[in-house]
């Protein structure tokens, strides 16, 4: 009696099949394995800039009497929320806005442009995963954040 030989594509096929079983299942395993790795949570305390003094023609102004005593009130709501970085534009209203709090926590502001809000969260991604971040914004720029 003579042996029957399997066909060479049937051996292949079920190679390639077995071969994409284990593919899967080593997809599965690994997907399981890194799902369960814990990632820092960033926490972004994100504000609009205190209120502002009325002075038409002024693409600048400082804080008002209210906007100052705000300024004032983030010391004592957020002195003490272990923040690790400070972000404003370059706008007066964004830094006055932050300068009680900031001075009282000793971190110097980082300025960015306020066109640019994808920069801000670049930088908050790669110099702040897993902090507490403070972000003073304008009523245009943190609904984007």
């Amino acid at each position: 009696m003579t042996e029957e030989k399997p066909e060479p594509r049937s051996v292949i096929k079920t190679t390639l099949v077995f071969l994409m079983l284990f593919a899967v299942l080593g997809a599965v395993v690994l997907f399981g394995y890194f799902s369960t790795f814990e990632r820092p949570l960033t926490t972004i305390i994100l504000i609009r800039h205190g209120e502002k003094n009325v002075e038409p023609g002024n693409p600048d102004p400082d804080l008002s009497p209210v906007g100052q005593a705000r300024a004032q009130e983030l010391v004592r709501m957020f002195g003490d929320a272990g923040i690790a970085g400070i972000y404003v534009t370059q706008y007066k209203r964004t830094q006055q806005t932050v300068k009680p709090l900031a001075e009282k926590i000793g971190i110097s502001p980082t300025q960015v442009d306020a066109k640019n809000t994808a920069e801000v969260i670049r930088q908050i991604r790669s110099q702040h995963n897993g902090d507490v971040v403070f972000v003073c914004g304008h009523n245009n720029t943190v609904p984007e954040i």
